[in-house]
């Protein structure tokens, strides 16, 4: 599972748009390149570093941060995306998204989505879950009738409320599991629809360390299976991988011997415990 940018017709209408051709020349361009980033459901990530890397790789020396939430305010302004949060998560998605998806599911949770885990069973590892939009919230009981009002010839079904909204979970499979202490050996079979899978996990832990060091490794059989293995042996700590890399890249890019290590096969190899225990921790974007 490489992290490339999908094949993807362009829009032959996309020179008409009057909401594409009121950006300036800089954030159509953001717009246009945002269009092949996307997955299937035109879904991605809103946070300005992974942008950053992966719209602009050869132009990381002109184009900050900064410009990423600059443009992304000027697509929204135009109603050409939507920006929301999921669980402390940022989103983005493409409006008016004409393209039929491929995959069974999106890789990002949609707006107001509401996840209701429906059976868990930790010693085999069964999860199902059903994703839904948010329903609308449950209507007030009528009001009662003024005393008198009601007579021989007139009678009311009685008043049943419509069951409660159901509530999204408080903690995610994963994190469960580790309450419980035990671990699924079979944890990279789970395929929840808008929960983070192992793959998932390994791919955001991949970009992180391509956007903090600068690099372009992909997903190969080899980097995957270090990533996975890594986050297996301390129980899935996405943040904490990523607060060693960030660590490494701080004390190693400076120094050009040194930088050439920052890849998965040495941050990842036998020395990974040493390197996640002396990590410092960080604020993420």
């Amino acid at each position: 599972m490489e992290n490339e940018m999908p094949s993807r017709i362009i829009r032959e209408d996309m020179v008409s748009d009057e909401r594409l051709c009121s950006l300036n020349w800089e954030a159509e361009v953001f717009y246009r390149r945002l269009f092949n980033l996307v997955d299937d459901y035109g879904r991605y990530a809103a946070n300005p570093r992974l942008l950053r890397a992966y719209l602009f790789p050869l132009q990381l020396d002109k184009v900050r941060e900064s410009h990423m939430d600059r443009l992304l305010a000027q697509c929204q302004e135009a109603s050409l995306v939507d920006l929301y949060t999921v669980h402390g998560g940022k989103y983005l998605q493409l409006l008016d998204w004409p393209i039929t998806p491929r995959a069974k599911s999106s890789r990002y949770p949609a707006k107001n989505c509401v996840c209701d885990y429906l059976q868990t069973n930790v010693c085999n590892c069964l999860q199902t879950k059903t994703c839904t939009e948010a329903p609308p919230s449950p209507l007030p009981p009528p009001p009662c009738p003024p005393d008198g009002f009601l007579s021989d010839s007139l009678s009311f079904p009685p008043y049943n409320p419509p069951p409660p909204s159901p509530q999204p979970p408080s903690e995610s499979v994963v994190f469960q599991l580790q309450q419980e202490g035990k671990r699924a050996e079979n944890l990279e079979q789970l395929e929840i629809p808008g929960t983070p899978n192992p793959d998932d996990m390994a791919m955001d832990v991949l970009d992180w360390l391509n956007a903090e060091a600068g690099r372009n490794f992909r997903a190969i059989g080899s980097n995957r299976k270090l990533i996975l293995k890594a986050l297996k042996s301390v129980n899935f700590d996405v943040a904490g991988v990523k607060d060693m890399i960030t660590t490494k890249v701080r004390q190693w890019k400076k120094d050009r011997k040194l930088a050439e290590y920052l890849r998965p096969s040495t941050l990842f190899g036998p020395k990974f415990p040493e390197y996640y225990d002396t990590r410092k921790t960080f604020e993420k974007p």
